[in-house]
């Protein structure tokens, strides 16, 4: 069974006084369960570059500040450091080979062997070309 419902910033404080990159990875591991997956998190497509065009700019900026709003306070600034890329300067530790190492991704941040493969037939049966 995966790990505790702690917050994502006490697994990172774990991690982050983990000794060894063993111990970390390990950590990250235990914790990565679909049940730490909430509702915020799902929604967080909305913030990254690209990941959703149709939302005007300003909404963006209410939806984030309504987000943060609404965690604990470690997790809004969780949240905040990751969008300012600063994760790896507050936990120290947090490396990306840590992180790829962890999760399975590889240097796209995608799981490994969980690769987009294009469909040889579109929706209505017939062959693309």
């Amino acid at each position: 069974m995966a790990g505790s419902q702690l917050l994502y910033s006490e697994i990172l404080e774990l991690v982050h006084k983990a000794k060894t990159k063993k111990e970390k990875v390990r950590l990250l591991k235990y914790h990565n369960s679909e049940g730490l997956r909430s509702q915020q998190v799902r929604k967080l497509f909305r913030f990254i570059e690209g990941g959703d065009n149709q939302t005007p700019q300003f909404k963006k900026e209410q939806m984030f500040i309504q987000m943060l709003e609404g965690l604990h306070e470690s997790e809004a600034e969780l949240l905040v450091n990751a969008k300012d890329k600063k994760l790896h300067q507050v936990y120290k530790g947090l490396s990306t080979n840590v992180v790829q190492e962890a999760f399975d991704w590889d240097d796209n941040f995608m799981i490994i062997g969980d690769r987009y493969v294009p469909a040889t037939r579109s929706a209505t049966g017939t062959v693309d070309e």
